[in-house]
Parts: C-alpha cells; sequence; structure tokens
C-alpha cells in the first residue's frame, strides 16, 4: 500500500502509523541542546505572538474534551455511526491520556523542570513573568500533557475526515499546540514531540479495547 493511501485510509490503525512515522522524521529536533528554541522563540522574545499562541495552547486544555466529545456525539449520530460506541471509545482513550501522563509526571519525572526553572539562572532580566496573565510551573515538564490531550482529539477525530488534506491539517494544528507550549515557555521539544506520540499510543490502545468489547 502506498503511504499516501495509509494517510487517507478509513482503518485508524493505518493512519496513525503513517502519522506516526511522518512525526518520527522530526526526531533531530529533540536532540537540538536546551534552549536553543526555547531562549530564542518565546513570549518573552516575540510577545506579539502571544494571543495567537494562546489559542492554539487552549485546544490542549482538558476541558476541551468536552466539546470534542460533542462533535463526536453529533458526527456519530448524523452519519449513521454508533454514535455510542464512538462517544465510549473517546472516553476510554481519554482515561488511557489521564493514566499515562500521571504515571510519566507524578510517579517517573515529578522533578524533571520546566523552561522557566531550568533557565532561572540565566534568563534576561527583562523577561518578567508578570507581564503575561500565565502560571508558570516549574515541574512535571515531561510529557506534555497539553500536546497529548490534543493528539487524542486530533487523531481520534482523523476517521471522520477521509480528505488527505483535512488530516494533515489536523496534523499541523496537533503540532502547533505543541508549539505554543514551547512558544509559552512552558515545555521543552522533546515533552511536546513525546506528547504527541503518546497522543497515537493512546489511540491505538483505546481502539484495541474497544474493539475487543464490541466484539462480545
Amino acid at each position: 500500500m502506498r503511504f499516501k493511501e495509509l494517510i487517507k485510509s478509513y482503518n485508524p490503525y493505518e493512519y496513525l502509523i503513517a502519522f506516526g512515522s511522518i512525526h518520527f522524521l522530526l526526531i533531530p529536533i529533540i536532540f537540538l541542546k536546551k534552549g536553543t528554541i526555547e531562549l530564542t522563540f518565546n513570549l518573552f522574545v516575540e510577545p506579539e505572538f502571544f494571543n495567537f499562541f494562546y489559542l492554539f495552547t487552549l485546544i490542549g486544555d482538558g476541558w476541551f474534551l468536552v466539546p470534542c466529545i460533542l462533535f463526536i456525539f453529533v458526527y456519530s449520530k448524523y452519519n449513521n455511526l454508533d454514535y455510542k460506541i464512538e462517544v465510549i471509545n473517546f472516553i476510554i482513550i481519554s482515561l488511557i491520556m489521564l493514566i499515562l501522563t500521571s504515571l510519566f509526571k507524578q510517579l517517573l519525572f515529578p522533578e524533571v523542570m520546566r523552561p522557566i526553572k531550568y533557565f532561572s539562572s540565566v534568563l534576561d532580566e527583562n523577561w518578567n513573568v508578570n507581564n503575561f496573565d500565565l502560571t508558570f510551573h516549574r515541574f512535571k515538564s515531561f510529557p506534555s500533557g497539553h500536546t497529548t490531550s490534543a493528539s487524542i482529539c486530533g487523531f481520534f477525530i482523523m476517521r471522520y475526515f477521509k480528505n488527505i488534506y483535512s488530516r494533515l491539517i489536523i496534523y499541523l494544528v496537533i503540532l502547533f499546540v505543541g508549539l505554543s507550549r514551547v512558544f509559552l515557555f512552558q515545555h521543552f521539544i522533546i515533552d511536546v514531540y513525546v506528547g504527541v506520540i503518546l497522543g497515537i499510543i493512546c489511540v491505538f490502545l483505546g481502539d484495541k479495547i474497544i474493539k475487543k468489547y464490541t466484539k462480545k
């Protein structure tokens, strides 16, 4: 099967593999020295972009899962899909995401510093956190929960958009959510990179579970 066919496949496993492969091509950026991107492109350096990236970061907020569930419900109901199964599937995926991100943040890597803490000794004296209506967290940086949340929303609803360009746009939105977390000085590149991978894994596992459930 050609790669293009995988991207627009009706089978979620196939398009997840396709986008996972695309994301793998971005892996060199996680080997950049910390600060290469984070210290040169952020809200302190380019404050005029604050509102733009803040809007994208909202997509990764936990509350955004609610309109996502509503969309899944409405789309499924009016397209002759089993809306109960579709909604339950997404809820399962959301719970898997919560478990995995909590495992990483609370148990495995609770002391991993966020940019504002990591670079505290080298920050420009003009970088005043009080200039922004934003909470700057100090720890539990790995992985980016916002990026993971946006990823499960994006990669799940891709199944309702068969057009390859629509799916690529959704993927770009996911990447921009991740970039927004870096720009807002909340995460490092590796945090958001892994967040996307976790999103793919969550959707994959959720689909596996719901398929096993519906076969009974």
